[in-house]
């Protein structure tokens, strides 16, 4: 990670409360109509979203990787259409952002942070462009099953979801591995993506978190495992990023793979890590990035274990939707590889394991 990004990264956070007050005001100076048009929130409401895409920014310029904020501006463009919000006020907001910077960020330094606002600016997206489909697909394996469980996911029919999932492996004999990958995974990528979209709400996206993870404690008995390689892998998310799911289908995927696996679930803070991995003797460290807001943290958690001794040499990989975005973004924080999904982090996990002479 660039020293000098790293810095300007983290004058941009120091900064976003009050660069965000001043990018509304430019924006509602250049457009009176904003109050009107958006209600009596209407500022709070854009100086918050400001703040969030100044926090984007500020990991974009971190890691040198000006897709991760072009693609996060793309995210919130389907986000905002979908809630009314017109994208040519969000483009006219960016612009506004840049002027701001430009102006009050150190000449010699704000570089890396306007080229990233101007590559999303070259090319805004469509609202379609930046939205996933096909999660769901009654033509892929299990695709009927899986749009039977998400139908009883957001009609709250928990007896009914877990009645599908449970006799789908005891009864019809699906394995727990086809579960995850052709179920569990679409179905909440297509509830994720609804959410998004404003076509349901949070809540129905935590009933349906908590239902799967509730199934994949009860699959565990099912699971069909491979002889053990005498290797422990410890699994994660960092701190600020609170998706559990992921997670724990990475740490069961390793563990039917043969490895033992010590989950450690998600929100954990990283400056504790590094004593945790020399103390258990850990032999694989997997790290799982759902919230971009990570990526810094990610970068400087791997550059930290790299200068411990003891782990050195310790394989890391990463997986989750923003080093699915960025290619070659796991290479950029120095990872040893990704897993674009968690059934691919058993074959990841033993190159990486080859790649350090294990």
């Amino acid at each position: 990670m660039n020293e000098q990004n790293r810095s300007l990264s983290y004058l941009i956070d120091e900064s976003a409360r009050a660069f965000s007050e001043w990018i509304v005001t430019r924006h509602s100076n250049l457009d009176p109509t904003l109050p009107q048009r958006y209600g009596e929130n209407w500022r709070a409401n854009w100086v918050a979203d400001t703040r969030h895409r100044l926090a984007v920014l500020a990991q974009a310029v971190a890691v040198g990787r000006t897709e991760v904020f072009a693609g996060s501006f793309g995210w919130s463009m389907a986000a905002f259409e979908a809630r009314e919000v017109r994208g040519d006020d969000l483009v006219s907001s960016l612009q506004c952002m840049r002027e701001i910077l430009s102006s009050e960020l150190p000449p010699e330094s704000a570089t890396p942070a306007l080229n990233t606002i101007d590559v999303a600016l070259r090319h805004p997206p469509t609202a379609d462009a930046a939205t996933w489909s096909g999660a769901l697909d009654p033509k892929k394996p299990h695709g009927l099953l899986a749009l039977r469980y998400v139908e009883a996911l957001l009609e709250g029919r928990r007896s009914a979801a877990e009645s599908l999932i449970l006799d789908a492996v005891r009864r019809d004999g699906i394995p727990v591995h086809d579960i995850y990958t052709h179920v569990f995974s679409p179905s909440l990528i297509e509830i994720g993506s609804m959410w998004h979209l404003d076509e349901v709400t949070v809540a129905d996206e935590h009933f349906a978190t908590g239902v799967t993870e509730g199934l994949m404690a009860l699959l565990r008995t099912d699971f069909h495992r491979e002889p053990t390689l005498n290797r422990r892998a410890a699994v994660a998310g960092l701190t600020g990023d609170l998706h559990s799911v992921g997670i724990r289908m990475v740490g069961d995927f390793l563990e039917m793979a043969g490895w033992e696996v010590l989950c450690l679930g998600c929100n954990t803070p990283g400056s504790d890590l590094a004593e945790y991995l020399v103390h258990h003797e850990i032999h694989l460290l997997a790290l799982s990035v759902t919230n971009t807001l990570c990526l810094r943290s990610v970068a400087e958690l791997i550059q930290c274990l790299r200068g411990t001794e003891q782990l050195a040499a310790l394989p890391i990989i990463v997986g989750g939707r923003t080093f699915q975005q960025v290619d070659g973004l796991w290479e950029t924080v120095g990872a040893d590889g990704m897993a674009a999904t968690a059934s691919e982090a058993p074959a990841v996990a033993e190159q990486a394991w080859r790649s350090r002479g294990g």
